[in-house]
């Protein structure tokens, strides 16, 4: 006779293991327990998974080449919401385009140019005059002093014959092209003034290793510098901090000494900083197959003595980068939405980040369990990292679809609105990601409904207001079970 299924016993017992389902899978267990079970995993109504093509967009990093192309995301960003509830941000770090549209930006502001040669005013003006300054494949040299001149780019294959005649004597100034490329003014030596010429920096530094710009110009030059200028001004998060994040950081956390582990495992809901396997164990019919780290990073984040050792240092860059995307991305919203660029901001969307660094170890019984079952994001935003192993999907058009993993790139969907699951791992390693979801902190009597500026008799509200703190007791209450808590709101 089978023996009778306890199933409240059997979660007290896991729980107070606090080892997660880690724990179970280093002892080498082949069978899950009951307490994982979803009886309706597999039920005949269930809609055959399929893959389809996730809408990509590249945010430029908030620089955009022009109006038009800020114009052109927007749209793009606007059509993804609307259709699908989220979007593939994709090329999160491109160095070269980066540095280039920095160095744009730096030149509307016009502090680009240092001036110690009194005729480099009259040459600029003479090249543009001319047309100049030309391409990046033909603006090498250009001489830059005397109307009398003639200004000419000096082809870059020309370059090896010039500088076996010419050497660097000083140089006198600095400027960025149109095109954001660093360049030169270079006094040659046993030269007169009005062939001093403007070459390119790369070119410059190829040919002329030895020559100590430092000594003459108050610029950052080594590549390290430069890339953390360019990390001040861009809202996306460079591709080796996301990389650390999710190995070093969070992979290293769940996988180190179980003792270590055990000294963030809490149910307090009121720490900034636990580590549990399924926040809804006690009230959800069935738990999911995963473990998870939990922070909240804003307003008041922890500092890095209070975080794991392992990764502490690496979550606090983490999620100021993902911030600063945030903030980048409610900008876009607002104004696809037709309102002022800082009016979701202005409204405390990106307050603050609940942090969930969620760890899934293979499963012996993988058609048995979730490794997230069918839910929606308690949040205004949630960007998500995860790493190559896949499991992930959306809810589309009556199917669930695959979401495959892109390298460097960060999933963004519009909270509540999004219903997806992740699969029990199938894999032989373990899955990691990390959600980061823009949410108002709590305790919090902040009232949010329709925005009163989209409503009209033509588009009435659809949901009544509420405060954060009923919607969030609602969402824990309802726990991870499919269907959006704003359902409860609607009029």
């Amino acid at each position: 006779m089978e023996a009778k299924y306890d199933r409240a016993s059997e979660v007290k017992a896991f729980d107070e293991m606090k080892l997660g389902v880690k724990g179970l899978v280093d002892a080498g267990i082949s069978t899950i327990p009951r307490i994982f079970h979803h009886p309706h995993l597999s039920s005949p109504d269930q809609t055959p998974s399929s893959t389809m093509t996730i809408p990509a967009i590249d945010l430029g990093g908030g620089m955009f080449e022009s109006t038009v192309t800020r114009e052109s995301v927007i749209l793009k960003v606007k059509e993804a919401i609307e259709r699908y509830g989220f979007f593939q941000a994709v090329k999160p770090w491109d160095t070269d385009k980066y540095q280039r549209a920095y160095f744009r930006k730096k030149s509307m502001k016009n502090v680009n140019l240092e001036v110690k040669s009194s005729g480099e005013k009259e040459a600029e003006t003479l090249m543009q005059t001319e047309g100049l300054p030309l391409d990046k494949e033909a603006r090498t040299l250009k001489q830059t002093e005397g109307s009398c001149v003639e200004v000419k780019p000096l082809p870059l294959e020309k370059l090896s014959e010039v500088d076996s005649i010419l050497f660097p004597e000083d140089v006198l100034a600095k400027r960025y092209d149109d095109e954001g490329y660093l360049e030169l003014l270079v006094k040659w030596v046993h030269c007169p003034s009005h062939e001093n010429s403007w070459v390119s920096n790369g070119e410059f530094v190829e040919h002329y290793p030895d020559f100590k710009l430092e000594d003459k110009l108050d610029f950052k030059v080594s590549k390290s510098l430069l890339q953390e200028e360019v990390n001040e001004e861009f809202y996306q998060i460079p591709t080796d901090v996301m990389e650390k994040m999710k190995d070093g950081g969070i992979r290293g956390f769940h996988e180190q000494d179980p003792e270590v582990r055990k000294k963030f495992c809490s149910r307090d809901y009121t720490k900034k900083v636990t580590y549990r396997s399924n926040f809804d164990l006690y009230s959800s019919p069935s738990a999911n197959w995963r473990d998870t780290l939990s922070c909240c990073m804003y307003l008041d984040a922890p500092k890095t003595e209070d975080l794991p050792e392992i990764c502490g240092e690496i979550m606090l860059e983490y999620s100021k980068r993902v911030m600063e995307l945030g903030e980048l991305i409610f900008e876009l919203l607002s104004e696809a939405l037709g309102l002022n660029p800082s009016h979701l901001k202005e409204m405390e969307c990106v307050k603050g980040i609940s942090m969930l660094s969620h760890y899934y170890p293979p499963c012996p019984e993988h058609d048995l369990t979730y490794g997230t079952s069918p839910h929606s994001d308690r949040s205004f935003l949630t960007i998500l990292l995860q790493d190559d192993i896949g499991g992930l999907q959306v809810h589309q058009d009556g199917y669930w679809v695959d979401v495959p993993p892109v390298p460097g790139a960060l999933l963004v969907n519009l909270g509540d609105l999004l219903q997806h699951r992740v699969l029990a791992n199938r894999g032989k390693e373990p899955r990691v990601s990390v959600a980061s979801f823009f949410v108002h902190p709590l305790p919090s009597l902040r009232v949010y409904g329709p925005i009163k500026e989209l409503l009209s008799e033509q588009n009435p509200p659809k949901y009544r207001d509420t405060t954060v703190t009923e919607y969030s007791k609602n969402y824990i209450a309802k726990g991870l079970a499919g269907k959006s808590v704003l359902l409860q709101f609607k009029i």
